[in-house]
């Protein structure tokens, strides 16, 4: 990952780092840093709970945004949505 976004940067590319701690190597690495404040894990350890759903919680608010400044939501249904899966190319109650 740290190569990958000191690479972008050789390319003159933006680079944002998402990590629940302040201080990782990707949030130093990364032009822009985000970094939600979690607190301990309830289960030592599992990284993937706390911090996990708080980095899910950002991706979504950062790609739901990008969706809206781009034009691709109308009220509140995004639009230019390709049904790419079986179960959202089937209508309704269709997908058993």
């Amino acid at each position: 990952m740290i190569a990958g976004l000191e690479y972008a940067r050789q390319l003159g590319c933006r680079t944002v780092g998402i990590s629940c701690n302040p201080g990782s190597a990707v949030s130093t690495t990364a032009e822009f840093a985000i970094t939600p404040i979690v607190g301990a894990e309830v289960v030592t350890g599992s990284s993937r709970m706390k911090a996990g759903t708080a980095q899910k919680l950002v991706l979504n608010m950062l790609s739901t945004g990008l969706m809206i400044k781009s034009g691709k939501v109308f009220g509140n249904l995004m639009v230019d949505v390709v049904a790419n899966q079986r179960k959202t190319a089937c209508a309704p109650g269709q997908y058993r």
